[in-house]
């Protein structure tokens, strides 16, 4: 029996992640968290990122970002995953969706914020 992430997509952001966990160290949680099993990576809402995170900030979710609520202000997303509704409301806040498997290797230079 196999152990580990399968998924092509957590294998892409896990080779990512690695990469850019030189430049700061918030990248070695979320690879922990990336090689939890499906059940404990979360689902966050874009409401819950509304709400923690401050305008101009990074927010860095290791699961999948879902559309319910709304957003008021502009934040850059960094999520495994993205539901259309969430992609259309975090981009009409002038906020901007990445991927983690497509992080540049130096990392982001924005301040992040874990979500997650």
């Amino acid at each position: 029996m196999k152990r580990g992430p399968e998924s092509k997509a957590i294998l892409d952001a896990i080779i990512a992640v690695n990469k850019a966990s030189k430049s700061k160290k918030i990248w070695k949680e979320v690879k922990k968290k990336l090689l939890n099993s499906k059940r404990r990576r979360r689902n966050i809402n874009v409401s819950k990122i509304s709400r923690y995170v401050a305008q101009g900030k990074t927010a860095v979710v290791t699961g999948k970002v879902l559309g319910m609520g709304t957003i008021d202000h502009k934040v850059d997303v960094v999520a495994l995953n993205f539901s259309e509704s969430a992609k259309q409301k975090i981009i009409k806040a002038g906020g901007k969706t990445i991927l983690l498997s497509e992080i540049p290797a130096e990392g982001l230079r924005t301040e992040l914020v874990l979500i997650g």
